[in-house]
This record gives C-alpha cells, sequence and structure tokens, in this order.
C-alpha cells in the first residue's frame, strides 16, 4: 500500500510541485502578477505559497465560478417561463448566441473584473441551453429516438467540462456556432 504523507508541505498538498516552477519562470520572464480562479482549494493556495516564494503577486479570483454558478442558478427555473413567452426555438437561439459571445469575451478578458462580468453573461446564456435543449428533444422526436438525441445533447458539455479554460471557451467558439446553425437547419419547418 502507497502512502503519501502530504503534512510536511506548507500548502497541504502536493500542487507546490508544480506550482514552485511555475511562479519561479514566472518570473525569469519577468511577469510581476499571476491569477487563479480556484481559490479555495490545494492549487490557489499553492500558487499562493509560490508566489510568495518568488515574490510574485498572486491574485486568487474565486467569483470567476462563483458569479457563473449563481448566474446558471438564477435563469434555469424561469427557462420554461420565457420559452413559452419569447418561443422556444428563438430563445435557444438567443441564448446559444449569448453564450457563445460570452465565451469569446471570457477568452479576452483583459483583467479580472471584465473576466467575472464575461462569465456572468456566459452563464446567463448557458443556463437556459440544457432546459431548452431537453424541451426542443422531446417535443420534436419520437420516444424511441430520444436517448439518441439525449446523448449528443450531452456530449458538449462532457467535453467541455473535461477541455477546461481557455480550450472550453475556445470549444464554445466553434461547437456554437455549429450548434446554431444545426439547429436552424433541423428546425426550419417546426
Amino acid at each position: 500500500i502507497y502512502y503519501k504523507y502530504e503534512g510536511v508541505s506548507p500548502a497541504g498538498s502536493h500542487k507546490p510541485n508544480t506550482a514552485v516552477p511555475q511562479a519561479y519562470y514566472n518570473r525569469e520572464a519577468g511577469v510581476r502578477k499571476l491569477t487563479t480562479e480556484t481559490g479555495a482549494g490545494q492549487w490557489g493556495s499553492s500558487l499562493a505559497f509560490a508566489g510568495a516564494l518568488f515574490g510574485i503577486d498572486v491574485q486568487v479570483g474565486q467569483w470567476v465560478v462563483t458569479a457563473y454558478m449563481i448566474a446558471l442558478s438564477v435563469v434555469i427555473p424561469v427557462s420554461g417561463f420565457l420559452a413559452e413567452r419569447v418561443g422556444m426555438k428563438r430563445l435557444y437561439l438567443i441564448t446559444m448566441g449569448l453564450f457563445v459571445l460570452s465565451s469569446a469575451m471570457c477568452g479576452l478578458a483583459w483583467d479580472f473584473p471584465s473576466l467575472v462580468v464575461a462569465r456572468i453573461l456566459q452563464g446567463l446564456g448557458g443556463g437556459m441551453l440544457q432546459p431548452l435543449g431537453m424541451a426542443i428533444v422531446f417535443s420534436t422526436v419520437t420516444p424511441r429516438e430520444r436517448p439518441q438525441f439525449m446523448g449528443v445533447l450531452g456530449l458538449p458539455m462532457l467535453v467541455g467540462s473535461a477541455a477546461r479554460q481557455l480550450w472550453q471557451f475556445a470549444y464554445n467558439q466553434g461547437g456554437g456556432k455549429r450548434d446554431m446553425t444545426a439547429l436552424v437547419t433541423y428546425l426550419e419547418a417546426w
């Protein structure tokens, strides 16, 4: 049985093994400030520890995740109400457009507050995509075809979760444009 004792690490984990070299090479490159979005966990504390070793200011931004989750949780309950008022197809296209645009804004954010605002917009757009997508599938395909369509609908979320960070924002751009084109084409007669 392998036992790893992490109690000797000031950060309480093995994460300084990667945080210390990152801080060192950033300092060597002339970087004076690093930002991470995961502050409460092991990585944020490890990067703060490593930054202190090399005189680099580390800004931990938990609001990147929190702002997105709050926006997401606010719009999910109202998606059915808005779909009845605006129309399911139109609302889906609007929210997909908002999600794609805000994903680009996340990738191009110039500072931490602009990233938080972009993530709020991304949560507002992305929060309705799942319930609206399921509602569209359930209203347009036969019960026999639903499992296949639900699998296709869930795949981008699985890939997006695995891709993370900048890669996720880049994927949202290409995937969002493709999904909007497919949706308009598929639902043309609907």
